[in-house]
């Protein structure tokens, strides 16, 4: 649930600049300035068929979450503490 201290990411990358580590950089760098901001937990949602956002999510720390029966399918939610 949103509140005064969560925030909510967005991140894209175009397909001509993957594997190249520009969303490691970019989400290693929106969680450290959540921190910064005195923020305690961030949250997106991603798309069940994006696996390599999914992945890179993981590998930071977020934890997966299916969504709730009134969100869409499609989506799955992610967050993590900070």
């Amino acid at each position: 649930m949103p509140s005064e201290h969560t925030c909510e990411f967005s991140l894209s990358v175009s397909d001509d600049y993957t594997h190249q580590g520009i969303g490691t950089h970019l989400m290693q760098s929106l969680i450290r300035s959540a921190k910064e901001n005195g923020l305690k937990k961030m949250l997106g949602y991603v798309l069940h068929s994006n696996t390599k956002m999914l992945q890179l999510v993981v590998d930071l720390g977020f934890e997966i979450q299916q969504p709730k029966l009134e969100a869409s399918p499609d989506f799955k939610t992610v967050s993590i503490l900070l």
